[in-house]
């Protein structure tokens, strides 16, 4: 392809230069312009008979040549006594021939980006330089590297190769580079493959730190869906039975994506787990020193907001906090209509700071009452349209669950959104936890 290129080019240099030579009857013009048919007709047969870099090779070496060339004859010029003039002419012509070489050069460039693999040839003096002993040097070239060199002695009884010789080891030379790429690729292939699965082992150790299924008091029902972004997520949920039929709440949204989130995940669920055993810890000293732990656990600008309820036994008193994340939502009747309360009473998100004091609130809960807790990824889903979904339309989700159960608002709130995001790409993990009174 690209010597096709630039047989055209020579092809259409030589006919200019042929054109030039006939039109000019000054001696200086028709003598350039039979230098250029020669270097053109010159570059024509290298680029059949080579391969594209020596064409390339050729191509400059012959317009240095030209160069020099009209530089003797511009000062052999007799017909124009007079030095200045001469320099005005050498500097118009070399201007010229600068320009015509700069295009060719932009144009090769252009063919080099566009060309298939090709092996370079140099000849024996390269492997002689090398102090080596090589009587053919061939190297096995890709688009923008060189892959590996292949290095021949002399043959039996030659100095050097037959044109049809070389010609052969550069084909194995690129079949050669071929084969060195195919290798990397397979291993590039199988690190993939082996990091998928590791992602895959992953996703499957994450699935499981989850509840497979909430607990039941008697006074309140759960559910809750969890979809990650990528393979493996942060965001977090979970359900403590803590016994005497108080039930333990607890979602979480950590800083970040993938694997490095999904870690910081876990350290939240495992601090979680080993403070709240502790049945009698105020929900403030709680956050406190899951605070302090995940602050000691993670680098810097890492955090995880956090948002933990625990229900009484009797179903009818509810005690929160909140570490900087979004508000869950409280839905309740009244004679109005649906009256939705946010829970937001707490303080920063986990892991920010060394020390902090956060605020426990409660409530009492009614029969009928709904509690949705929710990731930011929810408001934020993207449509395919780039628009998010909003918490206007969660709102409405609510407003519609009346008397319907935890599973069925889920399910309900978990079609919305998938089909919102339908095939467009998300950023955040979505998570979404439903208590129902």
């Amino acid at each position: 392809m690209a010597n096709d290129a630039l047989f055209y080019l020579f092809a259409g240099l030589a006919i200019a230069c042929a054109i030039s030579m006939v039109y000019h009857k000054n001696p200086l013009y028709s003598a350039i312009s039979l230098v250029g048919v020669f270097i053109s007709l010159s570059c024509i047969y290298v680029t059949l008979a080579a391969p594209f870099i020596a064409a390339v090779q050729v191509l400059i070496y012959a317009g240095a040549i030209m160069v020099l060339v009209v530089f003797v004859i511009m000062l052999l010029n007799l017909d124009d006594d007079r030095p200045l003039n001469r320099l005005k002419y050498l500097y118009g012509i070399g201007a010229g021939l600068g320009l015509i070489l700069l295009v060719q050069t932009l144009f090769i460039f252009y063919a080099v980006a566009r060309s298939p693999k090709q092996p370079v040839k140099v000849d024996e003096t390269v492997g002689r330089t090398l102090n080596i002993g090589a009587a053919m040097y061939s190297e096995y070239l890709l688009p923008v590297e060189i892959v590996g060199v292949l290095l021949l002695g002399p043959p039996d009884g030659r100095e050097s190769y037959t044109a049809a010789e070389k010609q052969g080891l550069s084909s194995a030379a690129e079949v050669f580079a071929l084969m060195i790429e195919n290798s990397r690729l397979t291993e590039r292939a199988l690190e993939q493959e082996k990091l998928q699965r590791d992602l895959a082992l992953a996703a499957e150790v994450q699935k499981r730190l989850l509840p497979p299924q909430p607990p039941s008091n008697g006074a309140a029902t759960l559910a809750a869906f969890a979809l990650p972004a990528r393979t493996v997520g942060g965001d977090y949920y979970d359900f403590l039975d803590l016994g005497g039929g108080r039930i333990g709440i607890a979602v979480a949204d950590v800083s970040g994506k993938g694997i490095a989130a999904a870690l910081l995940m876990s350290v939240v669920q495992a601090s979680l787990r080993v403070i709240s055993a502790d049945r009698d810890v105020p929900l403030s000293q709680l956050a406190e020193k899951m605070n302090r732990f995940l602050y000691k656990s993670s680098g810097a600008n890492k955090y995880a907001t956090f948002f933990y309820a625990q229900i009484e036994g009797d179903g009818r008193r509810l005690r929160f906090i909140n570490a900087g994340h979004n508000p869950p939502y409280l839905a309740r009747s009244t004679e109005t209509g649906m009256e939705i309360t946010e829970l937001g009473a707490g303080g920063p998100p986990l892991g920010l700071f060394p020390e902090i004091q956060y605020e426990e609130a409660d409530l009492e809960l009614r029969p009928g009452d709904l509690i949705v807790a929710f990731t930011d990824g929810v408001p934020e889903a993207l449509n395919g349209e780039g628009e998010e979904f909003g918490e206007e339309r969660l709102k409405e989700l609510l407003r519609w669950s009346g008397g319907r159960g935890a599973e069925e608002i889920s399910a309900r709130i978990s079609s919305q959104v998938r089909d919102w995001m339908g095939a467009a790409e998300q950023h955040d993990d979505v998570t979404i936890v439903v208590m129902k009174v």
